[in-house]
């Protein structure tokens, strides 16, 4: 039988809040309450402490494609950091981001080829239940998705096909919306899935299915 084997890591912080493993390497990060960051290599076993990367509570981050770790904070910043853990840059947000997410779930030598500059740099979040903030880690400019009133407060959200999102309401609505820079926000279809709010919702590009809970 496969066994698995077990390790602990000690971060020498308190309150963490947030970890993360790279995409793209063996980086794990490691986030916490009074905004600092440790990154430890897996293979190294190399530790590189980052304190003070925030002001505040490291609150959720993403790794890209591209290698580079976003992070978001309760002090409504975002960070943009290299392997190193260096910021390469940062951006003040009119709330504290949310649900950070990337495009790419995981990086394959199949998948690696075919994925675009776009692909690579660019995440999603929520900013104050009501916006969807799409931000890329070059130099193109962030822009934002957001919603007509009616469907209520953005519950969550997945990345879809190609440059789509599933957006979720507590008003039990189900959005699927363009992400892409020249049709930003354009329904691509809407749906109640339930009479009360969507607390979450996963498609399955393999089968095609789409899950919700409410």
């Amino acid at each position: 039988a496969h066994q698995h084997k077990t390790s602990q890591l000690d971060t020498n912080m308190r309150d963490l809040s947030f970890l993360k493993w790279s995409m793209t390497g063996p980086l794990l990060a490691v986030g916490n309450g009074k905004g600092n960051l440790l990154l430890f290599n897996r293979r190294t076993l190399k530790k590189v402490p980052v304190v003070g990367k925030h002001t505040k509570r490291i609150s959720g981050g993403v790794w890209t494609a591209a290698g580079t770790l976003v992070l978001a904070s309760e002090d409504k910043q975002l960070t943009v950091s290299n392997a190193d853990g260096d910021t390469v840059t940062q951006a003040s947000l009119k709330s504290e981001a949310a649900q950070l997410k990337s495009p790419v779930r995981r990086v394959t030598q199949a998948n690696a080829a075919r994925l675009d500059a776009w692909h690579k740099s660019t995440v999603c979040c929520v900013l104050n239940r009501k916006v969807l903030l799409v931000y890329s880690t070059d130099d193109r400019p962030p822009y934002e998705l957001t919603f007509k009133q009616t469907l209520g407060q953005i519950q969550g959200f997945q990345w879809y096909q190609g440059k789509d999102l599933l957006v979720t309401f507590d008003s039990g609505q189900v959005v699927v919306a363009s992400a892409a820079e020249k049709s930003v926000g354009e329904e691509r279809g809407a749906f109640r899935a339930h009479n009360t709010s969507v607390l979450d919702a996963d498609y399955a590009p393999a089968t095609g299915r789409l899950a919700s809970v409410s």
